[in-house]
């Protein structure tokens, strides 16, 4: 939320209020029900700002990501039954580890 000057709609929110409500006008909402609409919005704000700008959590420690390891390299050829069994020929053309290992792969042509 940002402020650029002193009048009334010159920060974020207050012209995100006056855009909801205007919209809620529009959509023919009367003022008592749009004035709840508006006033659960700003609850909700509200809590979301005490929990960015009020003491924060301790620090988690986080499990490592599971990596999968494989064996396939470039070059390597395999064989896959689908379901009308068919064979379908596939050859690895790039397996690499980054955050976890990715092979690619190419359908043969098995004519």
């Amino acid at each position: 939320m940002a402020a650029w000057g002193p009048a009334l709609f010159s920060d974020d929110l207050a012209c995100d209020v006056r855009d909801d409500y205007r919209r809620l006008i529009e959509d023919g909402v009367p003022d008592a029900e749009g004035a709840k609409v508006l006033a659960r919005r700003e609850a909700a704000l509200l809590k979301a700002r005490a929990q960015l700008t009020g003491p924060q959590p301790a620090r988690r420690r986080l499990r490592p990501p599971w990596r999968h390891v494989t064996d396939l390299s470039p070059g390597a050829v395999l064989a896959y039954r689908v379901p009308s069994g068919d064979v379908a020929l596939l050859r690895v053309v790039r397996a690499r580890a980054h955050t976890h290992w990715r092979a690619l792969a190419e359908e043969l042509d098995a004519r």
